[in-house]
């Protein structure tokens, strides 16, 4: 199969039609040991077979443009970033429909924690159906949680660098995620309306 496949939808704009098909949401990106300039980041998506792919911000978000939003996308991408790039990189993929209703739709939306917290998106790999028990009990006393399909929105009491919350354990109920701020999956979701 030739890659990218090809997005058999997009995003119509007057006298032109423009295929943003997905978003790369790309795990524990420039932290750490792990810092790379978001040109290096679009070689390495464009020697995949994405010849137009953007980074957004410094923090493992890549636009995409006629791909899909499929486990096979996301399995071809960690592939190839593990052999460009020399270690692991879990992928999560939402389509441009996808983003925008998240960014529409999140239940908290407006909101902050009492100590000043910014709703967060935890994008998952599948549709979440995890042990509520098992959830609650590392939920952090202020913090609220909604599990949505494929996301889970969190608005955390205060900053993230002040929760207690361990994501190895959550990682563990939910199985593996990528966190972004909600404000950042509405600027994606600008974007690609543009």
């Amino acid at each position: 199969m030739a890659w990218p496949p090809r997005c058999e939808t997009g995003v119509k704009r007057t006298g032109t039609i423009e295929t943003v098909a997905a978003v790369a949401f790309l795990r524990a990106m420039n932290v750490g040991g792990r810092r790379l300039t978001n040109q290096t980041l679009a070689a390495a998506f464009h020697a995949l077979g994405f010849p137009e792919a953007t980074p957004y911000q410094a923090s493992g978000n890549v636009i995409l443009r006629e791909a899909t939003a499929d486990a096979a996308t996301a399995k071809h991408i960690e592939s190839g970033l593990a052999t460009h790039l020399g270690y692991d990189v879990p992928t999560f993929l939402r389509s441009a429909e996808q983003i925008t209703r998240i960014a529409a739709e999140s239940p908290f939306r407006g909101q902050f924690g009492p100590e000043g917290g910014k709703p967060q998106v935890i994008l998952l790999r599948f549709a979440a159906d995890p042990p509520l028990a098992a959830l609650e009990r590392l939920r952090q006393p202020n913090d609220q949680w909604i599990v949505d399909g494929n996301e889970l929105h969190w608005l955390p009491a205060g900053g993230l660098s002040q929760s207690e919350l361990r994501f190895s354990e959550l990682d563990n109920v939910i199985g593996q995620n990528t966190v972004r701020t909600l404000g950042t999956i509405q600027r994606l979701a600008k974007r690609l309306a543009d």
